[in-house]
């Protein structure tokens, strides 16, 4: 029961979101109820995400938190259902890089790829 409270009490930063909108849109005219409609659905998506990602860890018999191999199965798993969106436009510079922050500076450590096809050390 504390999993779905903690779910119902979350909430993503409208800020951050409206930020990324403008960033993908390239239109700074992005509304208020735009923002909270988009960030709901994020709320849904990451939802799903975890939810898939605790059934691949009792298909596993593992228990604790979940890690990285466990979110990237579910994340596998929920695009073969259909639920994550098609990419409309191709990447341009190939896989994301996963970068940290060092004093302001952002540091690029590695290569990111949902999909990516490392093996699993969990």
């Amino acid at each position: 029961m504390s999993r779905y409270e903690s779910f119902r009490r979350s909430a993503l930063q409208r800020s951050n979101m409206r930020r990324l909108l403008v960033s993908i849109t390239g239109s700074q005219k992005i509304s208020l109820p735009m923002t909270i409609v988009v960030c709901g659905i994020a709320k849904m998506f990451v939802g799903e995400l975890v939810e898939k990602a605790r059934i691949v860890m009792t298909e596993r018999k593992e228990s604790g938190p979940i890690r990285p191999c466990h979110i990237r199965e579910a994340y596998r798993r929920l695009k073969l259902e259909g639920k994550v969106p098609k990419r409309s436009v191709q990447r341009l510079f190939g896989p994301l890089l996963m970068s940290s922050s060092f004093e302001g500076r952002y540091i690029f450590t590695e290569t990111f790829s949902p999909l990516s096809k490392k093996s699993c050390t969990c």
